[in-house]
């Protein structure tokens, strides 16, 4: 089956070993959606005192170096900042300041990454010029998928929830507005959980989702939602997440969030329940109607193409 090749390859991958079981789970504690805390405004505090001067200097002059540059994109500057976060976090580690406040090393690390990806945001998200046009070639084939249907997916009818699904949704257009790889992360979990919620629809009690189930529902959830920068996205969680926090179930949702994009970009009739011709027919018809002017006739799918990135702009603030 297509979705367990999916599946089994992406796990291992990122991974180097099938987790499926592990992280979807078949006990009764089920995954865990959420982050580890860190105390970011803990971390501003410190930095202010007077023991921490050369430590703060030395993150300024890191950030300051790299704005100072006339041109920056991800490429460029994912090396120095993946080194530099690990080596000052395990600096702030050692140093009394923080050991007197029982700060471990992987708080450091959230905290150097917020504040230097926070810096570095405007200057090296979806900045380039080829990171426009893959977002915009992105968005426009998922557009062109709008027809896929749960059915053509195999999702089954008792793993349909409305509600959960628009919350999975929201959770996918926020996620273009967020500023740090730790955000952006989030989101993949928050819209992970809604799907995985939907084990609990009609409140009957139900088996876990499994990892076949829960991919097609995740893709599904990126046709309807089509979120906006969706690539550059990606490539910033990619590029700017510490090894070090890419863990467990992060690592794994993130590994199938990723491999739902690589299966739209490649999505034939093949991979769906549906007949090639009816494919080929309403792919063209989705095309066309993208590249139309809008009129009464094709105004539904026009207002579909639209109707996350209208979203976006209402909620993500």
């Amino acid at each position: 089956m297509w979705l367990g090749r999916l599946e089994s390859s992406a796990s291992e991958e990122f991974l180097g070993t099938k987790v499926s079981d592990a992280v979807l789970g078949t006990g009764t504690s089920g995954p865990q959606f959420e982050l580890q805390p860190f105390d970011y405004d803990k971390f501003v505090h410190l930095m202010k005192l007077p023991q921490a001067t050369e430590l703060r200097n030395m993150t300024r002059n890191f950030v300051n170096e790299l704005l100072a540059r006339p041109r920056l994109n991800l490429e460029e500057v994912r090396h120095d900042v993946i080194e530099f976060v690990g080596d000052m976090s395990e600096q702030l580690a050692d140093h009394p300041l923080w050991q007197g406040e029982s700060v471990e090393y992987a708080s450091c690390v959230e905290s150097v990454e917020r504040y230097v990806t926070l810096r570095l945001h405007q200057r090296v998200f979806a900045s380039g010029q080829e990171s426009r046009i893959q977002d915009a070639e992105l968005h426009l084939r998922i557009a062109a998928l709008q027809f896929v249907k749960p059915d053509h997916l195999d999702i089954k009818p008792s793993r349909r929830n409305l509600q959960q699904w628009r919350l999975a949704q929201l959770a996918l257009c926020r996620m273009a507005e967020k500023a740090t790889p730790r955000d952006k992360l989030h989101c993949v979990l928050q819209c992970a959980q809604s799907i995985y919620n939907l084990q609990a629809a009609d409140g009957q009690e139900c088996e876990p989702l499994s990892a076949d189930e829960f991919l097609p529902i995740l893709i599904y959830q990126l046709i309807r939602t089509n979120p906006p920068q969706l690539q550059s996205s990606i490539d910033y969680i990619s590029s700017l997440r510490h090894p070090a926090l890419m863990a467990s179930e992060s690592a794994y949702f993130f590994t199938h969030f990723v491999g739902a994009v690589y299966f739209l970009k490649s999505l034939d009739a093949s991979q769906l329940s549906i007949d090639p011709l009816v494919f080929q027919q309403l792919l063209a018809q989705e095309e066309e109607n993208i590249q139309s002017p809008v009129t009464p006739q094709n105004q539904s799918s026009y207002d579909q193409v639209c109707s996350c990135l209208a979203a976006c702009l209402c909620i993500c603030v």
